[in-house]
């Protein structure tokens, strides 16, 4: 039992908010590179012959691949919410914002054959993130409106 208590005591214990910051901005910023790095609307243009999703794709809900405009205004959407949530404006709404519109442009390259793994430990950890208690951790908030002698939530350490 002495074990499992120090087990417990280990993974739970309390930490610097600033640790779990560093991962939201280093997580976002890293899908926002992923993001700007490829270019998608190449892919959209392609013939529809060449629009083949898995069996057990979310991309079979689509009878042909998504056109250029939308894959590009999707990319930029995505981006600029994967930067806001780096900056932890708006977190649970931006990042769930990136993560839909990276699902969407990821199963684009998906239905051209091309299989993305690379991203899925990426999202996963993304996804995570989003559940975890990250709205506590230091944001940009707490810079433009500091706190005049409250205790800020945002500055604190996360529960």
């Amino acid at each position: 039992m002495r074990l499992l208590e120090r087990v417990d005591a280990w993974l739970f214990a309390a930490e610097d908010a600033r640790r779990l910051a560093a991962m939201r901005i280093g997580l976002c910023l890293l899908l926002a590179l992923r993001l700007a790095t490829t270019d998608y609307a190449h892919v959209a243009q392609q013939q529809a012959s060449l629009f083949r999703p898995a069996p057990l794709s979310y991309m079979r809900l689509f009878t042909h691949m998504p056109s250029h405009e939308v894959a590009i205004a999707l990319q930029a959407v995505a981006i600029v919410a994967t930067l806001l949530a780096a900056a932890g404006l708006v977190f649970r709404l931006a990042l769930s914002l990136a993560i839909a519109c990276s699902l969407l442009l990821n199963g684009i390259l998906d239905s051209t054959g091309r299989v993305i793994v690379g991203d899925a430990l990426l999202t996963l950890c993304l996804l995570v993130l989003l559940a975890s208690g990250t709205g506590f951790a230091p944001t940009t908030n707490c810079w433009v409106t500091p706190c005049a002698g409250t205790v800020c939530v945002g500055c604190a350490s996360a529960p």
